[in-house]
């Protein structure tokens, strides 16, 4: 009896450690290890500086479809890159943290808005500096599309964009209507500002957009000029008049003859 009773005891005890590996393993085949870094995801900022900081996000910015539009990643939204589809009149406000607002004043076709920041100089700036100048530190290009994905037309915006305390600041296209070259800052009737904000009015095409500052309708680099003296058109009015002499005598001494 005891040593079936021994042996009875045995095959308990390696069941019951079978069971026990059996659960170990099952349990580290599934196991996720996870871990967290403190400290990022929120804005931080001083004079002149702000910055956004994730660690590990691998995925940033919008895609869309039709009516649709999906903003992807922990940062979406605030700033860099946002579309909004299924538009009609009234305002949208984009980028937070350089917050630009879009006011549709006529619809047309315009279906959806994709507004993109670049925290950098444009390639076309023009002036010294961001008070003396357009297109320095940072612009937004701005897109829209019809239901179809095709360019928008016939629409009619108001737009505003941020600065930075500016005294005299424009909103700035580039390209702008001067053959389809150099920035178009309006002439000021269309433009109001406050402290930190500049609007314009009467928007009809989107393409690059900047704040300037203490810059005229139209901002244009000359890049060569000519001239040339009146002693050099009187020579050539001498000359005229020389051939043309001498052509007259011609026909006159053929008549004669």
């Amino acid at each position: 009896m005891n040593k079936r009773l021994a042996l009875a005891l045995a095959a308990v005890l390696l069941g019951g450690l079978a069971l026990v590996v059996t659960v170990v393993l099952a349990q580290g085949s599934t196991t996720v290890h996870w871990w967290v870094i403190a400290g990022g995801g929120a804005p931080s900022s001083a004079t002149g500086v702000t910055l956004n900081d994730t660690l590990g996000q691998p995925v940033i910015g919008p895609s869309s479809g039709g009516n649709v539009a999906l903003g992807a990643g922990y940062w979406y939204g605030l700033g860099y890159d946002e579309t909004k589809c299924g538009l009609s009149t009234g305002a949208y406000s984009y980028n937070q943290t350089w917050p630009v607002q879009v006011s549709i004043q006529t619809k047309g076709t315009l279906d959806c808005l994709r507004v993109r920041r670049t925290d950098q100089n444009h390639a076309n700036r023009t002036g010294t500096s961001v008070t003396n100048g357009v297109g320095w530190g940072r612009y937004w290009t701005i897109t829209a599309t019809d239901s179809l994905g095709q360019p928008a037309s016939g629409y009619n915006l108001t737009l505003t964009l941020p600065h930075n305390g500016l005294s005299d600041p424009k909103v700035c296209k580039y390209p702008g209507n001067l053959g389809g070259s150099g920035w178009d800052c309006d002439d000021g009737s269309h433009t109001t500002f406050t402290a930190s904000t500049v609007t314009r009015s009467n928007v009809t095409s989107l393409s690059a957009w900047a704040v300037g500052n203490n810059v005229g309708p139209t901002v244009v680099t000359l890049r060569d000029f000519s001239a040339r003296t009146g002693k050099d058109l009187a020579g050539l009015a001498v000359l005229a008049l020389v051939v043309g002499g001498l052509t007259l005598a011609w026909h006159l001494r053929r008549r004669r003859a």
